[in-house]
C-alpha cells in the first residue's frame, strides 16, 4: 500500500463506485476521494481542503461503510469524502488496557475479530457491511442489545482528528476518564448522539464487552396475507398485542401466565409487508443457553396470535417464511427453531441485501401502537396501487416467536445441514435501552425495502 493517502479523482476508474454509498438516491459530484489508511492520512486530507479558499462554501465528508442513509456524505455541497474503510483492524491494545476498534471496521469484521479472539461481542447491528465509525457513534444496536446494551455502553476513548482553529487538524484521543474536563465532554459526544460534528473518528476503544450466549435459539415464521385479509381484527390484533407484550414487559406488568419467564435477552423483527408481498414475517433470536427458550418462544407467539386459532379452527396458519423481507433473506431453515453457535447465526442474519434507493426514516417506541395508528397501517398496506417507498418504524430491541403447534415437531433442533448454511453465507454504569419491539414496514415486493441499522 502506499505510504500517503489516495486520492481518487474523476479521471479514475474507481470514481463512480467511491462517490456513492448503499442508497443510491443520494450520488455525490466531489473533486476527489481521499482513501485514507491512518490517523495521518485523514489529518493530511483535512489540511489540505481547509487550505483551499475554492472550499469555503463546500463540505468535507466522512464515509466508513457508506450506510448513511440521508446525504450527510453524498449530496451537491460535497467537495472531498473521506473514505476510512480501510481502516478497519480489530484487536486488543494493551497500552489502553481496552478493545480497540477501527473507524472503517465494519460490523462483521468486527464481530468476527473480537469473538474469535476473546469471546466477547459489541452489541451492534446485525448488517454485515455498516461500518463502525458511524454505527457506534449513534448509539449502535442490534440483536444483542436488549440484553447487554449499546455499544456505547462500553466506549472507554476515540481517537478523532479535530480541527478546533478551522485551518490545523490535530488528533485527539478523548477518554471517558481524562482528566481535561473538555476531552471528557469530546468522548461523551461520541456516546450516542449521531457524530459527525466534532471531527473525523479514527478508533475507538471498549471495556468489559460482554460475552454473547455460546448458542442461539433461531426462528422465523409467516402468516398469508389472505388469511389476515379476511380477518383483518386478527392483522391489527397482532400488531396491537405485539406491541403491548414490549410495553408491559418493561414495566414489569405481563399477564400472569408469563410472569414465570423472563425475556430480556429475546430480539424480533416484525416484518409487516404490502399485501402484495403476501405474506408478513417474523424472526427472533434469544439465548439457546437457557433450558427454558422453546417454552417462552410458544409462550410469546401465543400471546401475540391469540385468536389465530380458535378450538379446532385455525383462522391464520403459521407458514415458511420463504421469501425476502426488508433486508432480510428468506429463512426457511429456521421454521423450526433452531440451536446455532451464536456468531453462525449472526452470519445467518448478518445480511444489508443489494444497494437501495429510497428514503428511510426510524423511531424509539416506549409504547404499543395506539388504534388509529394501527388502523393506518392497515390502510396502508392492503391498498393499492403499489407505493414507491419504504417506511421503516423502529424501536430498539425486541422478543421473538415460539416453537410450532405441529405436535409431531421437536422443540428445537441443532443447525441446518452444511449444504444449506453454505447457500445463505454471505460474508453489532450500563444504559440499557428501555424501548419496547422492533417492527419494520416494508412496502410491496419488487420496490425499495428497509433495513433498519442505526
Amino acid at each position: 500500500m502506499p505510504a500517503h493517502h489516495i486520492e481518487v479523482d474523476k479521471n479514475d476508474a474507481r470514481y463512480e463506485a467511491l462517490r456513492r454509498g448503499f442508497n443510491q438516491r443520494w450520488i455525490a459530484t466531489p473533486d476527489y476521494v481521499v482513501v485514507a489508511t491512518s490517523k495521518e492520512d485523514v489529518a493530511a486530507a483535512l489540511s489540505k481542503f481547509l487550505g483551499s479558499s475554492a472550499n469555503a462554501a463546500r463540505r468535507v465528508t466522512v464515509r466508513a461503510g457508506g450506510h448513511c442513509y440521508e446525504n450527510f456524505v453524498c449530496s451537491s455541497d460535497v467537495g472531498v469524502i473521506i473514505d476510512v474503510s480501510q481502516m478497519n483492524r480489530v484487536y486488543y491494545d494493551a497500552s489502553m488496557d481496552a478493545y480497540c476498534v477501527e473507524a472503517g471496521a465494519t460490523n462483521w469484521q468486527t464481530a468476527t475479530q473480537l469473538y474469535r479472539a476473546s469471546g466477547r461481542a459489541l452489541p451492534g447491528g446485525s448488517c454485515y457491511s455498516v461500518g463502525s465509525g458511524g454505527h457506534i457513534s449513534g448509539g449502535g444496536y442490534g440483536l444483542l442489545s436488549r440484553q447487554f446494551g449499546l455499544t456505547v455502553d462500553y466506549l472507554y476513548a476515540v481517537e478523532v482528528v479535530t480541527v478546533a482553529d478551522g485551518k490545523a487538524p490535530e488528533v485527539t484521543v478523548a477518554r471517558k476518564d481524562s482528566e481535561d474536563p473538555a476531552l471528557r465532554d469530546l468522548w461523551w459526544a461520541h456516546t450516542g448522539g449521531g457524530g459527525g460534528n466534532f471531527g473525523v473518528i479514527t478508533r475507538y476503544w471498549f471495556r468489559e464487552l460482554p460475552k454473547p450466549p455460546a448458542q442461539v435459539l433461531l426462528r422465523s415464521v409467516a402468516w398469508k396475507w389472505k388469511d389476515l385479509q379476511a380477518r383483518p381484527e386478527l392483522f391489527k390484533s397482532l400488531v396491537r398485542r405485539y406491541g403491548q407484550f414490549f410495553e408491559h414487559e418493561q414495566a414489569g406488568t405481563l399477564p400472569e401466565s408469563l410472569r414465570a419467564y423472563t425475556f430480556r435477552d429475546m430480539f424480533t423483527l416484525l416484518k409487516l409487508t404490502h399485501v402484495s408481498a403476501e405474506k408478513v414475517g417474523l424472526i427472533v433470536q434469544l439465548d439457546g443457553t437457557r433450558q427454558d427458550s422453546p417454552a417462552r418462544l410458544k409462550a410469546f407467539l401465543g400471546y401475540i396470535t391469540e385468536g389465530f386459532t380458535t378450538g379446532a379452527r385455525t383462522y391464520v396458519d403459521e407458514t415458511v417464511l420463504d421469501r425476502q423481507m426488508g433486508e432480510h433473506s428468506a429463512q426457511k431453515e429456521t421454521f423450526i427453531p433452531t440451536l446455532l453457535p451464536w456468531l453462525t447465526a449472526t452470519q445467518t442474519l448478518n445480511e444489508s441485501g443489494p444497494n437501495r434507493c429510497g428514503k428511510y426514516k426510524s423511531a424509539y417506541h416506549t409504547k404499543a401502537f395506539t388504534n388509529d395508528q394501527i388502523d393506518a397501517i392497515h390502510r396502508h398496506l392492503t391498498a393499492g396501487p403499489t407505493p414507491t417507498r419504504t417506511r421503516c418504524c423502529r424501536s430498539t430491541p425486541t422478543a421473538a416467536p415460539s416453537t410450532t403447534r405441529r405436535p409431531t415437531r421437536p422443540p428445537y433442533r441443532r443447525g441446518p445441514p452444511c449444504s444449506s448454511c453454505n447457500t445463505r453465507c454471505t460474508g453489532p454504569g450500563t444504559r440499557t435501552p428501555t424501548a419496547t419491539g422492533s417492527t419494520t414496514i416494508a412496502t410491496p415486493s419488487g420496490t425499495r425495502t428497509s433495513p433498519n441499522h442505526t
